[in-house]
């Protein structure tokens, strides 16, 4: 094998990422952004009478008129212990694999794309296939661990499944449509399916082509690779496989989205009596803010007149434009995933609170009493045992942006001929790049919009 064969197979690249991709994720430890995590126990008799972490104390006017409710006898869940969450705890959490499996996936990529570009400066070696391959199969890989901790999760109630599908079933619809009533055909949406379709048969026969010419080569049989049929695909079977992708997009981020909003209600609106321990700060407050509206200021620049011909700006430069908002998108998403999960573990105080002083129980008899204390201590331990879900819900449209990102900063580093093969795959990858970033930007907006709407009118409970 020669140095040129060497030079361009995947594996001497695939290589180096995997062992820097394993080192990194030692060294960084994922998991160590759940420890010191504030979360909450329901006290025992013994913990509530003899300590073992700090009680929860309300504060304020309707603190101190609920204070001589506190003699409630809950057989101790009418206390709440106060306590860090510990690594021996974290490593006890449902679907931390998953969350593990996430950010791996997302340090690989990083590193992949860096060693290619290393590898073509330094060593003036062939643009990988690696790159934008892992990108691709990330994504799928991000949508399959959303999937599991919610879809095909026993822990998720039929209800809210049933509303998942429904959202699909709408998004698909709705996906459908707009590539029907697409306007313009390319001028006013940033990306052009017609086009896109005419290069999926040149570019699935070029790389069959391209892998079969390497089996058959040194056998005498180099010509039998080109006797390969060409492939060819209409617009509207892209489309429909473009919408049904979209309608997966829109059933697994509905949960994550409905994840994220109650955080941000909780952040934008503490309740009076848990000053003490939910005390939002400016900066993540901005930052959550950000979480929900850069998808949608990024979906904005799929959108021709909104910033191409108002800036007057070339196809490749709106490209780049394109890929950094999407990383940037990913790594306020990435930046706020502490804030996230301590606010999901704050709801194990607000439901105590809302049971302890709204349930009928809590005056009731000694058995209803007994029997509301249990409910306060499952409902505070599933709380903490389902963090790992609420992490991977957090960190999953993240790692979906990242690698929309990437894969399409890839293709902008790596320009093509005008009228060359190579240009009509990359046209196929940003016309399907620009579509799923838009309908994800769409979709997340849109949920969180609606989502914060009716928690703030009172229509549901947050």
């Amino acid at each position: 094998m020669d140095a040129s064969a060497i030079a361009s197979s995947p594996l001497v690249l695939a290589l180096p990422t995997f062992l820097l991709t394993v080192l990194l994720q030692l060294w960084l430890d994922p998991p160590r952004v759940f420890t010191r995590l504030r979360c909450y126990h329901a006290a025992t008799s013994a913990a509530a009478a003899g300590g073992g972490g700090r009680p929860v104390r309300p504060r304020g006017k309707k603190g101190a008129r609920q204070q001589d409710s506190n003699d409630y006898d809950l057989g101790g869940a009418e206390s709440l212990i106060v306590t860090p969450l510990s690594r021996r705890l974290v490593a006890q959490l449902k679907h931390l694999d998953a969350f593990n499996n996430l950010a791996m996936a997302g340090m690989a990529m990083l590193i992949s794309l860096g060693l290619g570009q290393a590898a073509e400066r330094l060593l003036v070696w062939p643009p990988s296939v690696l790159p934008p391959a892992l990108a691709f199969s990330t994504v799928f890989a991000a949508l399959a661990m959303l999937a599991k901790v919610d879809l095909l999760s026993d822990d998720t109630s039929p209800a809210n499944k049933v509303l998942a599908a429904t959202w699909g079933i709408l998004g698909l619809g709705a996906a459908l449509a707009l590539h029907v009533l697409q306007p313009g055909n390319g001028r006013i949406l940033a990306w052009d399916m017609q086009r896109a379709a005419k290069a999926v048969g040149p570019s699935v026969n070029g790389f069959i082509q391209a892998a079969a010419g390497k089996a058959l080569q040194g056998r005498g049989l180099q010509g039998a690779a080109e006797n390969i049929p060409q492939l060819s695909v209409s617009d509207s079977a892209l489309q429909v496989l473009l919408a049904l992708v979209a309608a997966a997009f829109a059933v697994l981020l509905f949960a994550p989205a409905q994840r994220f909003v109650r955080s941000f209600f909780l952040q934008l609106r503490p309740p009076e009596w848990a000053a003490d321990y939910i005390a939002p700060r400016p900066l993540p407050t901005a930052g959550l803010a950000l979480h929900f509206l850069l998808p949608a200021l990024t979906a904005l620049l799929w959108v021709r007149p909104m910033l191409q011909e108002l800036l007057q700006l070339p196809d490749r430069t709106l490209s780049v434009v394109q890929a950094g908002a999407l990383l940037l998108t990913a790594a306020a998403m990435g930046a706020n995933q502490r804030t996230l999960l301590q606010r999901y573990l704050d709801r194990a105080l607000t439901g105590w609170h809302q049971l302890k002083h709204g349930s009928r129980a809590a005056r009731g008899t000694k058995d209803e009493k007994r029997t509301l204390g249990d409910v306060i201590r499952v409902h505070c331990q599933v709380t903490n045992h389902l963090l790992g879900k609420a992490a991977v819900q957090s960190l999953g449209p993240a790692v979906l942006y990242l690698n929309l990102g990437l894969l399409l900063l890839h293709t902008v580093l790596h320009p093509a001929a005008e009228g060359s093969s190579a240009m009509e795959t990359q046209v196929l990858l940003q016309s399907c790049i620009g579509f799923l970033a838009f309908w994800t930007g769409a979709c997340w907006f849109l949920y969180c919009a609606v989502l914060l709407w009716l928690f703030r009118t009172g229509v549901l409970q947050p």
